[in-house]
């Protein structure tokens, strides 16, 4: 496949050290920003769903460039052990997936 998924949780967006790893746990501190960027020969026709196991489709995300979408997390109890999948679909309908155990910190 030729996308390249790289994810950054992190409260702001110049700090980039929280990195998570792909298809693991991911540990919310209230008011979490979730960045992903993805390394693709056709940014511009990438399309993006954020997926929580329990809640259904997360309706607060945004792209914020070509190959590049936000979505925000606060801390809420009800998330932990839920799962947050990403996928993303290129113009031919084909996706690729990531995923994270949540872990809510209180």
């Amino acid at each position: 496949d030729h996308r390249d998924l790289h994810s950054f949780p992190t409260r702001r967006s110049s700090d980039l050290s929280n990195k998570a790893p792909w298809n693991g746990p991911l540990r919310l501190e209230s008011g979490t920003n979730i960045y992903a960027f993805v390394v693709d020969e056709d940014p511009e026709s990438l399309r993006y769903e954020w997926l929580l196991s329990d809640e259904g489709w997360v309706d607060n995300a945004r792209t914020l460039s070509p190959g590049a979408t936000q979505i925000y997390l606060d801390a809420d109890p009800k998330l932990d052990g839920q799962r947050l999948t990403l996928s993303v679909f290129d113009a031919e309908q084909q996706s690729d997936s990531i995923y994270w155990d949540l872990e809510v910190l209180r």
